[in-house]
C-alpha cells in the first residue's frame, strides 16, 4: 500500500492519470458511436495515418501532435471527397490511406536522428512521459468535446442510428457525420500518447463493447462505456507502473481482461435466464394432461 501511495505522488504518474482518465471519458462516448456506425476499421486507419503528421512535426521542428492533428483532420475531412470522385468504398480508400500515410511516417522518422526510440514512443505510446503543455492540450480538447456532447449528444447519436430517420426529423447528417469524423480523430491523435497509434483503437472499441455485454438500453450503455474506460486506464497504469510493463500495451491487455469478464458475466447472465424461463414455462405435454384432466 506504501508502494501504491508513494507511485501517485510521483508527478508524472498523476499527469498520466489525468490524461487518461479525461481521453478515456471521451472515448467511452465516441466508442460507442463507433460501434453502431461499424467503424472500427475508420479509427485504426485515422490513428495509423496521423503517423506521417507525427514525423512531419518532428522533421520541421514543430510540436508532433499538432501536425499530427492536422494532418489527420485534412484526411477525414477529404475522404468524403475521394469515395464520390474515385468511386471507391470507403474501406478501400481507407486501405490505400494507412499504408501509405503510415510508411510516409516510417521515412521521415528514419531520416531523422536517433528515429527509432521517437518512433517507438508514438507507435505504441508511453504515457508516462506526457508533458505539461500536453496536459493542457487534452484539458482543452475535454472541455470542448464535452460542450459539443452536452449540446449535440442526442443528435449525433440519432444520425448514428438511422441516418433516414434523422433526416426526417430535420437533422443535418452530413454535417453531423462530418463531426463525429472530426471528433474521433481529434480524440485518437490525442490518445497516441497514450496508447500509440497501433494501439489505440483498443480504446474505443473494448471498453465500448464490454459496456454493450451489460447493458439493456442505450442509456445505460451511454453510462458504463465511459466508466468500463475509465477503469481500464486506471488499472492498466497502475499495473504498468508496479509490474514494470509498457503503458499502452499494459492498457490494451487490462480491457481486453474487462471485456472477457464482461462477455462471460452476459452468457451466465443469459443461461440463468433461460432456465428460469424454462423452468416457469409448463411443457406441451403437461398443459394437455391438465386440459384433458379439465375436460373429464
Amino acid at each position: 500500500m506504501n508502494t501504491l501511495t508513494d507511485l501517485l505522488s510521483l508527478v508524472f504518474i498523476q499527469r498520466a492519470l489525468i490524461a487518461g482518465l479525461l481521453l478515456a471519458t471521451l472515448a467511452g462516448i465516441v466508442g460507442i458511436m463507433t460501434l453502431i456506425r461499424k467503424t472500427a476499421f475508420y479509427g485504426d486507419a485515422v490513428a495509423h495515418s496521423s503517423l506521417a503528421g507525427v514525423a512531419i512535426g518532428l522533421a520541421f521542428g514543430v510540436y508532433p501532435l499538432f501536425t499530427a492533428l492536422i494532418y489527420s483532420v485534412i484526411v477525414a475531412l477529404a475522404l468524403p471527397s475521394l469515395k464520390k470522385r474515385l468511386s471507391l468504398s470507403l474501406d478501400n480508400i481507407l486501405g490505400i490511406l494507412l499504408p501509405f500515410s503510415m510508411g510516409i511516417g516510417v521515412l521521415i522518422f528514419s531520416l531523422l536522428p536517433g528515429y527509432q526510440p521517437e518512433m517507438m514512443s508514438f507507435l505504441f505510446g508511453n504515457i508516462l512521459t506526457i508533458q505539461l503543455q500536453e496536459i493542457y492540450l487534452i484539458i482543452g480538447i475535454f472541455i470542448t468535446t464535452a460542450i459539443i456532447f452536452w449540446q449535440l449528444l442526442p443528435q449525433m447519436l440519432a444520425t448514428s442510428l438511422d441516418e433516414e430517420y434523422a433526416t426526417l426529423l430535420g437533422l443535418n447528417v452530413k454535417w453531423l457525420q462530418r463531426l463525429y469524423e472530426v471528433l474521433l480523430t481529434i480524440i485518437i491523435v490525442a490518445g497516441v500518447k497514450l496508447l500509440g497509434v497501433i494501439l489505440i483503437n483498443a480504446l474505443l472499441i473494448i471498453p465500448a463493447s464490454a459496456a454493450k455485454n451489460l447493458s439493456s438500453s442505450l442509456k445505460l450503455w451511454l453510462i458504463l462505456s465511459p466508466i468500463f474506460s475509465v477503469i481500464t486506464v486506471l488499472g492498466g497504469i497502475i499495473s504498468s507502473v508496479l509490474l514494470n510493463t509498457p503503458p499502452g500495451a499494459t492498457i490494451a491487455v487490462f480491457s481486453g481482461v474487462v471485456f472477457v469478464i464482461s462477455q462471460i458475466y452476459k452468457n451466465v447472465l443469459t443461461f440463468v435466464n433461460m432456465q428460469n424461463k424454462s423452468i416457469s414455462l409448463p411443457s406441451t405435454k403437461t398443459v394437455m394432461i391438465n386440459q384433458k384432466n379439465n375436460d373429464s
